[in-house]
């Protein structure tokens, strides 16, 4: 038995308290780590199947849902035993939360370019609300890369320099330079 192993002597230790079950359904609290999305959110337990998982902001939360299904499918391949069907996101304060970052308004210039990429047969209301949520999204991808931030290779999410794997599509963060 080696100290990097913990299933050995927590299976051991399960057994004796009468509860090898209740072992194998925390498998992906154990294994959230090897995740890669500890940066975003801190697995709390599982219970009935549902993981619960700690995040610092509801945006956090918000974004993981968006993509609940692939991290699922992921637990499935690295904890089994705990057959978590779902995530269930409780909002609590972290210690060194990342700094926040400021995401200056787009200009009228930035909106009138977004516009130009939204489909001409929308609604005029509609077809402005999406120009500016569009240059909205814009100007946080810039503020977020001016901060340090990256841009994923695959799905093309910026994401915060204390992101190591995209949330997204799983991708890792390229090497830093210099």
């Amino acid at each position: 038995m080696t100290p990097k192993d913990p299933w050995v002597w927590l299976e051991a230790l399960a057994r004796s308290w009468g509860s090898p079950r209740g072992l194998e359904e925390q498998e992906a609290v154990l294994r959230w780590g090897e995740m890669g999305l500890e940066g975003l959110a801190r697995a709390m337990y599982v219970e009935d199947g549902i993981l619960h998982l700690s995040v610092p902001s509801p945006v956090v939360a918000a974004e993981l849902r968006t993509v609940q299904g692939k991290i699922v499918e992921e637990l499935s391949r690295l904890a089994p035993r705990s057959a978590v069907t779902r995530l269930r996101f409780h909002l609590a304060a972290w210690p060194g939360q990342p700094r926040e970052v400021a995401v200056p308004p787009p200009s009228r210039e930035e909106v009138r370019r977004a516009g130009r990429l939204v489909p001409r047969g929308l609604p005029r209301p509609i077809r402005r609300a999406v120009a500016e949520a569009l240059a909205w999204a814009e100007a946080r991808d810039r503020a977020i890369l001016a901060a340090g931030g990256w841009t994923c290779r695959q799905c093309e999410l910026a994401l915060l320099p204390e992101v190591e794997r995209c949330p997204g599509c799983g991708m890792e963060r390229p090497p830093r330079r210099g």
